[in-house]
């Protein structure tokens, strides 16, 4: 449990922090966008890039450490499962293999669902706030990703020139929709987070009830 907790208190100060990247990030291409064709050169222009290149650079090492504890935590979860004998718990290499690209669309919210909702029984509570914030995640992320596909595929075989038009505007747009896209995923993952953080504090209150009362009588 309290490995459990540990873990869950860096996910808590990542996806923090990603929510504050990801809206100045937001801010920045949506003041890009804004711009349009218009040159700008100024020392303070030149300034705002290089604090964005080093923003931008803490972030992708940010999203390498996230990916790594996230994988951690669904381990821990599974090992809790499989220890207190929760309910069906998952092989390690399976977990894994819910990481890779294609299989993390489904393996994996198969996988967190799953033992979200055995740990939540342990905890004593509700699984279903912290499961509809995994779903609508899951779809979310199908959304976005299938949204790119169709995109591209329309624009490349379509024999429309407007249409065509269309499409290469809205990739101007690709930049701030992106950044929509992760602040929204951010901000899910840090209510699951809290969720979950809420699940654990109210099993082990369980716990000291219990104990209190067992010493009493």
């Amino acid at each position: 449990m309290q490995n459990l907790k540990r873990i869950n208190y860096l996910n808590l100060l990542l996806y923090g922090l990603f929510i504050c990247f990801n809206l100045l990030e937001t801010g920045w291409n949506g003041y890009n966008y804004s711009l349009g064709n218009k040159l700008i050169t100024s020392d303070q222009m030149s300034s705002m890039n290089t604090w964005m290149y080093i923003e931008i650079g803490s972030h992708k090492i940010l999203n390498f450490v996230a990916l790594a504890v996230i994988v951690v935590f669904l381990l821990l979860c599974n090992r809790m499962v499989k220890k207190n004998d929760l309910g069906r718990s998952f092989h390690f290499l399976l977990i894994l293999l819910g990481f890779f690209p294609i299989a993390s669309f489904f393996l994996y919210y198969i996988i967190w669902r799953r033992l979200n909702q055995n740990l939540f029984k342990y905890f004593g509570g509700s699984y279903k706030e912290s499961d509809r914030i995994i779903v609508v995640i899951w779809v979310f992320e199908l959304s976005y990703r299938g949204g790119a596909i169709l995109v591209w595929i329309a624009g490349f075989y379509s024999n429309n020139p407007e249409f065509v038009s269309k499409i290469t505007a809205l990739k101007d747009l690709e930049p701030l929709i992106h950044s929509f896209y992760l602040l929204a995923i951010s901000v899910l993952y840090f209510l699951y987070c809290m969720n979950f953080h809420r699940g654990i504090v109210k099993s082990e209150s369980g716990i000291r009830d219990l104990i209190k009362n067992d010493l009493i009588d």
